[in-house]
């Protein structure tokens, strides 16, 4: 009762000023638990902008290397004088057809500047095998290999691998692709091209995302390049998380947990190669830039309310100072008023 006494007892300018207390108080307290309910939505969201920036980027880089590989193997299938050779089963032209062929994919390989090797395994012609050519052969030395059976099952697509065993003198990206006569569109020969991993992904060491985030290449199912034995990606090479990325073989980000820090992980599948674009970094170096953006958002906010509450305090002032006036000069003049 005495709460009720007290405002009733006030002036009508004062009630005011307690109203626009309240209205600032409510305010405050509703942005607050605004940005409270969505602060992991908005780290989450800072993350995935930030990463698809620099992903996107690699990603176009990462394609224009493909591209230019299967520039060349175009070049190759398109190249008639390679045509004529393959489709020639003269025995006594096998070493002018060789030659010539040899000549063609050193061209190539000039071409080609990150190329490590270049190599022609002829088709139907078993005397190449008796050849000195250090980049033509029969396809009789690989007839044997699982993926020499597969890429001609895949007919004349490029296919895409990532050799880097342990008896390797040193590791290589592989692309093969079937040539195959322009004519009778029956194939002639394989071609392969060998690129120096370390060549190949050499533009991923100096991207991060975030503070310690890296970007890597995997192929399928789950095979992480690492050429440069980088401990930060060897934590993600057996992530059942990345494996699912890799199952979904689409664009996409997921979150996980490993040895207690949260991550977050990031796809892009290379189209037609097998090969994914893999972006991982810790979701708690993304909240430095979260709590600067909600600070910056709250105290904007703030300010604004107050902008606002202000100038409404203003008008309702000289909105009410006549009210006031009147109600004054009523008192003065009525019957109870002292004379």
């Amino acid at each position: 009762m005495n709460v009720r006494r007290f405002y009733n007892n006030m002036s009508i300018l004062h009630k005011m000023i307690v109203l626009y207390i309240v209205i600032i108080t409510i305010c405050i307290s509703i942005l607050t638990g605004v940005i409270a309910a969505n602060s992991t939505k908005a780290i989450r969201e800072i993350a995935e902008n930030s990463a698809d920036q620099v992903m996107l980027s690699t990603y176009r880089s990462m394609t224009s290397q493909i591209n230019d590989v299967n520039y060349i193997f175009a070049m190759l299938q398109a190249n008639k004088n390679l045509q004529t050779a393959l489709r020639d089963t003269d025995p006594s032209r096998t070493a002018y057809n060789v030659a010539l062929i040899d000549d063609i994919l050193f061209e190539t390989d000039v071409y080609g500047q990150k190329i490590s090797s270049i190599e022609l395994y002829a088709m139907n012609h078993p005397e190449y095998a008796l050849c000195s050519s250090e980049r033509v052969f029969s396809d009789q030395r690989i007839a044997n290999t699982s993926d020499y059976a597969e890429i001609l099952s895949d007919g004349s697509a490029p296919k895409w691998l990532a050799n880097d065993n342990n008896y390797a003198a040193k590791s290589s990206i592989t692309a093969m692709k079937v040539l195959t006569d322009s004519f009778t569109d029956e194939p002639l020969a394989l071609v392969r091209i060998d690129i120096d991993t370390t060549q190949f992904v050499a533009m991923l060491q100096n991207l991060r995302l975030a503070d310690t985030g890296q970007i890597f290449l995997c192929t399928h199912p789950s095979h992480v390049i690492n050429p440069y034995e980088n401990k930060f990606i060897a934590k993600f090479s057996h992530s059942s998380d990345l494996q699912q990325l890799i199952r979904d073989n689409k664009i996409n980000t997921i979150y996980t947990t490993i040895e207690s820090e949260n991550y977050m992980l990031t796809a892009y599948p290379l189209d037609d190669t097998g090969f994914y674009l893999m972006g991982v970094a810790k979701l708690s170096e993304f909240k430095t830039k979260a709590l600067a953006l909600r600070s910056a958002a709250f105290t904007t906010a703030i300010v604004m309310i107050l902008v606002i509450l202000l100038l409404l305090y203003y008008v309702s002032f000289y909105i009410s100072r006549p009210i006031i006036r009147l109600a004054k000069n009523i008192d003065r003049f009525s019957p109870d008023a002292p004379q």
